[in-house]
C-alpha cells in the first residue's frame, strides 16, 4: 500500500513549498521606519481659535422659547423628591432563569445624536 508515503510526500513538499515563499519575501518598512519614528513635520503644534459662527444663531434659538428650553442645576431637585427605582417590583420572565450576567449587542448604525431638537 502506497498511498500513505506518497500522501506524507505532497504534504512534507507543500509545508516546504510554503516555508520557502514566506521566509524569502522582503519585510516592509512601516511609516515609522521610514522617517525614524517623527511625526510629520507639517503637523502644527499649536492650535489656533475655534470660531463658532452660530453661537448667536443658537442662543438666539433657545432664548426664543424660553419655556421649552430651561437651564437648571441639582439645587433645583426637590428635596423631598421620592426616587424610585423598581426595585419592589415583581420580577417578570421564567422563575428557573439564571440570575444577572452581560449582555454583548451590536449596532451597526447609530445616529450621531439623540437631540431632536439642536445642531448635530
Amino acid at each position: 500500500m502506497k498511498t500513505m508515503p506518497n500522501q506524507t510526500t505532497i504534504f512534507r513538499t507543500a509545508v516546504l513549498c510554503a516555508v520557502l515563499l514566506t521566509s524569502c519575501g522582503k519585510p516592509e518598512e512601516s511609516s515609522s521606519q521610514k522617517d525614524g519614528g517623527r511625526s510629520d513635520a507639517g503637523t502644527p503644534r499649536e492650535l489656533g481659535p475655534v470660531m463658532l459662527d452660530s453661537v448667536e444663531e443658537v442662543k438666539a434659538f433657545y432664548e426664543a422659547d424660553p419655556e421649552f428650553f430651561i437651564i437648571k442645576t441639582t439645587a433645583d431637585i426637590p428635596k423631598d423628591l421620592k426616587w424610585n427605582d423598581g426595585s419592589d417590583e415583581q420580577a417578570f420572565g421564567s422563575p428557573n432563569a439564571k440570575r444577572g450576567g452581560t449582555i454583548n449587542d451590536h449596532t451597526g448604525d447609530w445616529p450621531r445624536t439623540l437631540r431632536f431638537v439642536g445642531p448635530d
